[in-house]
């Protein structure tokens, strides 16, 4: 019998099945390679959120994400903590707005640059959001999850990026070291060396859309014109240095612009008043985003106008003036859908002028629109000025002015607004002053403090019908004849409800109302202070169902130690006694005028 050797089976079954291996791997290398056997060919770009929003549209590029979502809530709501993770890695975001309205569209745009065009990736963009009524503290979280294909921008792939070297003047790896060059639509470009323009002109015009430009920490310089000009759609500028000497550090322009990012700038301006640190205005201008930036000089730092969704967040803001300088260090007109948060602001200087006009933070026509956790101190003028607006919410800003002006000014039209936890202080100064329409408008928990003519002045018509409400806020006078609450000459105060709030003075009055103020409603507040009321109107009542108020001495011992009140059916609120009413007729010592309160608090 003949018998085969193993080496010679193997070699036999090699020979005959080899071919059928090589024909299986030969045909996965082919599948590979027309991306057959690549996950990402067969899921299906989707972009899917939770109730209450919808996803609207997404654009993912290589050099950055944006997204863009409905609110279906039913209600204005404030976005916050926007985000978005690949990998398990988290990038921080930005909202093209943080108060958005029902039906209104928000976007999210991230700056993730480890993602390879061409590729598809799996991304969670996440964000909070709220009722603005009820404060952060009660935020909700909403995940979306995103399957999309990467676009590349081509920023260093040469030709195949759409930009042409040789016409451009632009190198193939996107790297600029002069003014003047040619922008082409989809490109990064990242500046290699500090620049220099010539009199008169712009260092770096902007035309082209989708772009990014990169200064790399490098330094702008020129004398006239503008450092960089934005006229095209979704052009980031980040981590340019631009020195003192332009007429406008950046500036955006052009109508209806969208999808700007200005990050992570330093711009130093000088004090001319026909410059400016960052410029934008347009007709409107739509969804544009400045953050983390620092302008320094002595002019006006930011100035925007006619802008929709705009961001204004995490920047330092300051100006030191000199004697002839009238700045805002920001100033804001004609502002829809916005969010201006988190921002330092600052402006020190010498007096001169009519200060008073000018403030630290000037807000005019604001609507629909959040400013919030902004810190701003002045050494001269306000520090926050508001004229003319609607829902606008006001909530946990830090105000003080050293210059004898107003920390909260106040002056205008502002209805439907939500005034809640700032903290405002005039040292000296006063610490608000109030007029206009403010019809319909909330104040809670802030805390004003002033040092002349009042914690809190109101200074203008107040003769709308639909009431305000301040509750639970802190008016502080302090100094002499410096009451917490004052009308002042013969401005009204009307259809105010004043509830649970806490009144303080050190001297004289701290309630001192004209006889052009009534029909307002006191009740429920603590007023504590040497003398409690002067009031020059019978139609303000200082009473209602049954509470009146709670009178402190100035040293903080209730009322009911020097005067007799007596609480018949024991519930907190005396209803006789000697001093009971208490008024000018039974507590001539504590209250001058007309108007008396029946029930005051016993102790």
């Amino acid at each position: 019998m003949f018998t085969k050797k193993k080496g010679q089976g193997a070699m036999e079954f090699l020979v005959t099945y080899g071919w059928a291996f090589l024909v299986v791997l030969v045909l996965i290398g082919v599948l590979s390679y027309f991306g057959v056997l690549n996950p990402g060919t067969w899921v299906s770009e989707r972009c899917v959120t939770q109730p209450g929003f919808t996803c609207e549209d997404v654009q993912v590029q290589d050099s950055g994400q944006t997204f863009k979502f409905k609110n279906k809530l039913g209600y204005t709501t404030s976005v916050t903590d926007p985000s978005m993770s690949l990998n398990e890695v988290r990038t921080g975001c930005v909202s093209s707005s943080t108060l958005v309205a029902p039906e209104g569209e928000f976007t999210i745009v991230c700056n993730n640059t480890d993602m390879i065009g061409g590729s598809k990736e799996k991304l969670s963009v996440d964000f909070k959001y709220y009722k603005p009524e009820s404060g952060a503290s009660f935020a909700k979280s909403v995940s979306t999850q995103v399957v999309a294909s990467v676009g590349d921008t081509g920023a260093n792939s040469g030709n195949d990026s759409g930009v042409d070297a040789g016409s451009s003047g632009v190198p193939e790896n996107g790297t600029i070291d002069l003014c003047g060059y040619s922008f082409q639509s989809r490109s990064n470009y990242n500046l290699s060396a500090d620049v220099i323009s010539s009199a008169g002109t712009d260092c770096f015009d902007i035309n082209q859309a989708d772009v990014v430009l990169d200064c790399k920490g490098h330094t702008i310089s020129g004398n006239g014109g503008f450092g960089v000009n934005i006229n095209a759609a979704r052009v980031t500028v980040k981590n340019c240095v631009i020195n003192a000497g332009f007429q406008r550090g950046i500036t955006v322009g052009s109508g209806g612009t969208p999808g700007v990012i200005i990050n992570q700038n330093t711009v130093t301006t000088g004090t001319s008043t026909s410059e400016y640190g960052v410029y934008a205005a347009g007709s409107p201008l739509t969804q544009l985003t400045v953050t983390g930036n620092s302008v320094n000089g002595g002019a006006t730092a930011f100035y925007g106008s006619n802008i929709n969704e705009l961001t204004l967040s995490s920047n330092t803001f300051r100006t030191v003036s000199d004697s002839n300088s009238l700045y805002n260090v920001v100033s804001l007109n004609t502002i829809r859908s916005s969010s201006i948060s988190g921002n330092t602001i600052v402006r020190t200087g010498l007096q001169g002028g009519n200060e008073g006009w000018h403030a630290g933070l000037r807000l005019a026509s604001i609507y629909d629109s959040s400013v919030t956790s902004n810190t701003v101190t002045t050494s001269k003028g306000s520090a926050l000025w508001f004229s003319g607006g609607s829902n606008l919410v006001l909530s946990g800003n830090s105000g003080t002015t050293t210059g004898t002006y107003v920390a909260m000014a106040l002056l205008s039209d502002c209805t439907g607004c939500t005034i809640s936890s700032n903290t405002f202080v005039g040292n000296p100064g006063l610490g608000a002053q109030i007029g206009g329409n403010i019809a319909g408008t909330t104040f809670t928990g802030n805390s004003w403090r002033g040092s002349i003519l009042g914690g809190v002045v109101f200074y203008g018509g107040m003769n709308n019908p639909s009431t305000a409400t301040f509750s639970g806020n802190t008016f502080e006078g302090v100094g002499t004849d410096v009451p917490a609450l004052f009308s002042y000459a013969t401005y009204p105060i009307q259809y105010i409800n004043f509830a649970g709030n806490t009144f303080m003075a050190s001297s004289n009055y701290v309630i001192s109302l004209n006889a052009q103020s009534n029909t307002n409603k006191f009740y429920e507040n603590i007023i504590k202070g040497p003398k409690w009321v002067n009031n020059g109107n019978s139609g303000n009542l200082f009473e209602y169902n049954g509470h009146g108020n709670k009178y402190r001495l100035v040293n903080g011992a209730f009322a009911s130690t020097v005067l007799n009140f007596v609480d018949g059916n024991a519930d907190g609120w005396a209803d006789s006694g000697t001093n009971v009413p208490v008024s000018s007729d039974a507590a001539s010592a504590y209250w001058t005028g007309s108007g008396s309160d029946s029930h005051p608090f016993m102790n």
